[in-house]
């Protein structure tokens, strides 16, 4: 697990160093991706409700079974988004998906719905089918938006995911509303729009998709790990994100 720590590491490094020079959020930048020729862009149907979702797709060249990276977008992104973390993973020559699963969180069918449930359980699916991934070593890996699809996973998944990593993670969203509205940020309006049929802010949907208030799956997550990073500056200085979805978990 080593190798996973370093790669999530320079996960980390590599958002840092490319976006404190972005007018965007620190942890929510939206520029597209320039996909390399390796990367394959592939159609997903969902086995929920038969919607294409679409992915790019990395597929090793070793004979021997490579671990499975799944890259998770940020809140406001798409599959379509700029993933540092990319160019670390074919360099290992590792396995890659990064999913769609409904896009951008400003609508219900996003945000910690069911159909993203899905469509990350649908992405690895695919990739174990369409790869030469190793299916005991697949590994989640999001930031901010990404971070929170990837603690609703570990929360909720069925398939036995060796490892899920949550840089600068939201927790809570009902939290992170009233931190938004706070603040004066776009994301308080996102939320709505996901958790909401009106322009009322619904609080009991918001804590229902919230990982910080789902029931812990202790039989499935028996041989998982799972890694929260974030900083003490986080939320201050180029994160929109506050230490306290993160500190929360822990506590």
């Amino acid at each position: 697990m080593n190798q996973l720590f370093f790669l999530s590491l320079l996960f980390f490094l590599g958002n840092t160093s490319e976006f404190f020079a972005q007018t965007e959020p620190l942890w929510d930048n939206t520029t597209k991706n320039k996909p390399s020729q390796e990367l394959q862009e592939v159609e997903i149907i969902s086995s929920t409700d038969c919607k294409i979702q679409k992915a790019f797709v990395y597929k090793t060249k070793s004979k021997i079974r490579k671990p499975l990276i799944v890259s998770l977008h940020t809140w406001s992104g798409d599959y379509t988004q700029k993933d540092p973390l990319v160019n670390d993973v074919m360099a290992r020559d590792w396995n890659y998906i990064h999913p769609d699963f409904r896009g951008a969180n400003n609508k219900p069918e996003a945000t910690c719905s069911t159909l993203v449930l899905s469509d990350i359980e649908d992405a690895i699916d695919f990739a174990l089918k369409h790869t030469n991934a190793d299916p005991q070593e697949v590994h989640i890996i999001g930031v901010s938006g990404g971070g929170l699809a990837t603690l609703y996973a570990y929360m909720n998944i069925q398939y036995p995911v060796k490892s899920f990593s949550a840089w600068v993670p939201i927790s809570d969203i009902d939290a992170w509303y009233w931190e938004s509205v706070g603040r004066k940020q776009k994301y308080a309006d996102d939320i709505v729009k996901s958790v909401s049929v009106d322009t009322v802010y619904n609080r009991e949907e918001a804590l229902r998709r919230s990982p910080l208030w789902q029931k812990f799956p202790k039989e499935k997550r028996e041989n998982s790990q799972f890694y929260i990073y974030t900083g003490i500056h986080d939320g201050y200085i180029g994160s929109f994100l506050l230490p306290t979805q993160s500190i929360c978990i822990i506590a």
